[in-house]
């Protein structure tokens, strides 16, 4: 894999925490626009028939569909009901557990406590697949949310979705776990801004949190998840890369390489539509980023056992 010096990586980074949108190649886009083993409605792709073009409807049906464990928390639902992420682990199963629970058809109403409890992953990839079916180039993208920022003083580890406009030429944010569309910047930092914060010590790694970890370690793991997204492997998010099985507390049990990959692939992810196969590169020819083969079972109970 070549590497770029850590200086030079670091001058990169420097001039482009905020990169100007390039317009992504139509190979590319088509490369968005159709489905993969993740977002493949399979089977059930007959659930999609009739469905509106409206990204707000399309996130107020998904609504009505899912609800996200915070909320069902909130609605005093206990942790064993809250098991449907590992079950879901691609669109195709998905479908299958609503049409187990009587949702034939993707609409609205649906009794809120007949909704699937499902994370902000599964909202994203849903989204996805029904766009896809639509030829609408879209990717998940991972970051942090901001919505608690003010509330708790923490931005909150978050999936949502990047749709590409074809009028306006630009990828627009689209996050159906919140029913938010054209997204605003100041309401989501992707993880490769998280990285450069707190590199450049514009913020305090424990501001950033995710239900593995707060700080440096929470956030290499949503940024390997990011490159995987972009990339369309789309991995599970709880099959952890191997990186973040080891103890990581703060920038400086990080090795001078590691380092400098790290600051490449948010370089890369920063600018990924002219920079895809550099950060293919990368993202698989890095020791410590492959997925470690964790299943949900292992993830929720390593979380328990942190706790």
């Amino acid at each position: 894999m070549r590497l770029l010096p850590v200086f030079i990586t670091i001058a990169i980074i420097s001039c482009h925490s905020h990169p100007p949108q390039e317009k992504p190649s139509e190979e590319l886009l088509h490369n968005y626009s159709r489905q993969s083993d993740r977002t493949d409605p399979g089977d059930f792709a007959s659930m999609y028939d009739g469905l509106p073009h409206s990204y707000d409807s399309l996130n107020r049906i998904i609504k009505c569909l899912l609800i996200h464990p915070l909320e069902a928390r909130q609605q005093n639902m206990k942790m064993e009901e809250l098991s449907y992420d590992g079950i879901a682990v691609n669109t195709e199963k998905l479908l299958e557990l609503m049409v187990n629970q009587g949702h034939t058809e993707l609409d609205c109403p649906v009794d809120a406590g007949n909704r699937l409890v499902l994370a902000c992953f599964h909202h994203a990839m849903l989204l996805t697949s029904i766009l896809r079916n639509q030829g609408i180039p879209v990717r998940m993208r991972a970051g942090f949310s901001r919505f608690y920022e003010k509330e708790y003083g923490i931005r909150f580890g978050h999936i949502i979705c990047e749709v590409w406009d074809a009028d306006k030429e630009k990828w627009i944010l689209v996050d159906p776990d919140r029913g938010i569309v054209n997204m605003s910047e100041n309401d989501f930092d992707y993880a490769y801004q998280a990285w450069d914060n707190i590199r450049k010590n514009k913020k305090q790694p424990g501001i950033y949190t995710s239900s593995i970890s707060a700080g440096v370690k929470g956030i290499i793991n949503l940024m390997i998840l990011d490159a995987s997204l972009i990339l369309k492997e789309e991995r599970v998010y709880w099959d952890l890369p191997g990186i973040v099985l080891q103890e990581i507390k703060q920038l400086e049990d990080l090795d001078t390489d590691m380092l400098s990959t790290l600051e490449q692939l948010s370089h890369f992810c920063s600018t990924p539509d002219v920079s895809f196969e550099e950060l293919s590169e990368v993202y698989y020819g890095t020791k410590g980023f492959e997925p470690s083969g964790l299943d949900y079972e292992s993830y929720f109970q390593m979380l328990m056992d942190t706790r």
